[in-house]
């Protein structure tokens, strides 16, 4: 079982490090970077039903819905199609795969403070995508 992990492990790493050298745009928050922001960390952590419905409300999905799966055990499947809404209305290309997958190592990957964090970006820019690495280099 060890081996298989691991194995899967190094597959999703390696596909990981493809996507970052051909990815256009990608999420603001880095990995652990909750650290940066402790309070957004707690919250996600201490009250995961309100943290992923204000995430769904700030991109203009059905929050209560969201708060109402995470209540119910489906945190990971509600989390994980948020990130891959969020992605598409920042044009930063997530698969509901992929955010399943970060999901599932949330405690390594901070996905969760991740999607809440791209969700207030969202709303703060008033439901922009996020700036391309040529609009960036200007």
């Amino acid at each position: 079982i060890f081996f298989t992990i691991n194995t899967f492990l190094c597959i999703f790493i390696k596909q990981t490090i493809k996507l970052k050298l051909i990815m256009p745009n990608e999420l603001e928050m880095k990995l652990g970077g909750c650290c940066d922001e402790p309070g957004l960390c707690i919250y996600t952590t201490c009250c995961p039903c309100f943290a992923v419905m204000e995430g769904a409300n700030n991109i203009d999905e059905i929050g209560p819905l969201y708060c109402l799966l995470t209540f119910c055990g489906f945190g990971c499947c509600a989390v994980g199609v948020l990130g891959e809404k969020v992605g598409g209305k920042r044009d930063i290309p997530i698969s509901v795969g992929e955010s399943l997958l970060m999901t599932c190592f949330d405690c390594c990957t901070c996905w969760s403070c991740r999607v809440i964090h791209e969700t207030r970006l969202y709303k703060e820019q008033g439901g922009s995508a996020a700036p391309t690495k040529d609009k960036m280099d200007r």
